[in-house]
């Protein structure tokens, strides 16, 4: 599944009130700051935080909720030293 993905622009406004927040809106190179957001990607992270703060999501997550870390150092110790090296 592909998402078409929209990147909407917001430039700061270019004349600010006084000279600090006119600096604040400049890049080190002296450019206008550009703020890019993602509407589709916004809308799937709420969808997703909405699912987790539910009843069964939080039931769910803190059965999941384990590091995974040692299980992959064990794979890796057991079968990386099993196979030689070619």
């Amino acid at each position: 599944m592909a998402l078409n993905v929209i990147l909407k622009s917001m430039r700061q406004i270019k004349i600010q009130d006084t000279p600090e927040l006119e600096e604040l809106t400049k890049t080190e190179g002296g450019n206008q700051k550009h703020i890019y957001y993602n509407p589709t990607w916004n809308y799937f992270k709420e969808l997703i935080k909405e699912k987790l703060n539910s009843e069964e999501g939080s039931r769910v997550y803190a059965k999941r909720k384990t590091d995974v870390k040692p299980v992959f150092g064990r794979l890796k110790s057991v079968f990386l030293r099993s196979q030689s090296p070619r």
